[in-house]
């Protein structure tokens, strides 16, 4: 399978692509989602998204070509439902696998970490919180909805349906959804829980602690140090544990090993300021070094891997850059 295959479902007239993780993430900003992203591995990266904009919800269907480590927020007042498609390897929040057969409920206000695998499909749709809960204790009375991020497991061909009817819905030509359309899609995500709930019991999405510690305390002395010389033993002696340990960690909850989490960090903080922020007065070496990379030719090789183009190309695009 390739990424063609993969965006072959999503509506021709409303895929939007990008070629980085940051793209991604600054078009998600300026719809007003916080969705952080960072490509995890070596290698070319594609994504494309096709959404759909309502006065009471909003459809999401993304593809993305390459491993990312996300951060994924509802915005206020809102709850975001989301499920996800992969070819065979995990996607992981907090070291659980989410992908195929489960449904994630971001309530309100509430931040998931999910590290996605190449060539991973996704559908979500945020709503209104209070008309998520009146529709859930509508449908199941003796039940209460769901409060906190919670994991559903269900059955994976029943959710495959789902993505089918809300690329249906992405696919209206009308100019506004129709409200039937968007309460039907909305009453059948909600069976699903109340099918999930019923057959099997939801778990709130609860990593073991102690590995969950060693992971987020070495993301984020990474975050805060990785323009900095960072060696193994400095993670070691910030989680508290031996080398395997770490690794094991890191391994569970992102799927890539230490070297190439770290060497993430520094791709993407390069590529900001190569193409996004403004780097007018600012050289190749000197974002170069400020991103922790202290040789240039490994830098430059790697960037060229990653986006596909050189950090001298990729400068010399803004007008009046140096080089």
């Amino acid at each position: 399978m390739n990424f063609e295959t993969v965006i072959a479902d999503l509506p021709s007239e409303r895929i939007i692509e990008f070629g980085s993780a940051e793209e991604n993430e600054e078009f998600m900003l300026r719809q007003g989602v916080n969705q952080e992203m960072r490509q995890l591995r070596k290698g070319s990266f594609q994504s494309a998204l096709a959404f759909r904009s309502t006065e009471s919800a909003e459809l999401y269907a993304d593809r993305f070509s390459a491993a990312c480590r996300m951060y994924l927020e509802a915005p206020p007042g809102m709850a975001g439902l989301v499920w996800i498609r992969s070819t065979g390897a995990p996607a992981l929040a907090s070291g659980t696998d989410v992908a195929n057969d489960k449904l994630i409920f971001i309530p309100s206000g509430t931040v998931v970490g999910l590290v996605t695998p190449d060539l991973t499909s996704s559908e979500s749709i945020t709503v209104p919180e209070e008309r998520f809960n009146d529709m859930f204790a509508a449908f199941f009375p003796t039940c209460a909805p769901p409060e906190r991020l919670t994991l559903f497991e269900g059955n994976a061909r029943s959710l495959q349906a789902l993505s089918g009817t809300l690329l249906g819905s992405l696919r209206d030509p009308a100019e506004d959804l129709h409200p039937e359309a968007l309460s039907n899609l909305l009453a059948a995500i909600i069976s699903w829980i109340g099918d999930a709930y019923g057959n099997l019991p939801s778990e709130e999405v609860r990593p073991h602690p102690v590995r969950r510690r060693i992971a987020e305390r070495t993301e984020e002395f990474i975050l805060d140090h990785y323009h900095d010389n960072v060696h193994i033993e400095d993670l070691c002696r910030v989680t508290g544990v031996g080398v395997r340990t770490l690794q094991r960690c890191i391994r569970e909850y992102f799927d890539v090993t230490v070297t190439e989490f770290l060497e993430s960090v520094r791709l993407a903080s390069a590529h900001r300021e190569l193409s996004v922020l403004n780097s007018s007065d600012r050289t190749v070496t000197h974002i170069a070094l400020d991103s922790g990379f202290s040789h240039l030719g490994r830098f430059s090789t790697a960037y060229r891997q990653r986006y596909g183009i050189t950090p001298s190309e990729q400068l010399a695009r803004r007008p009046g850059q140096k080089s």
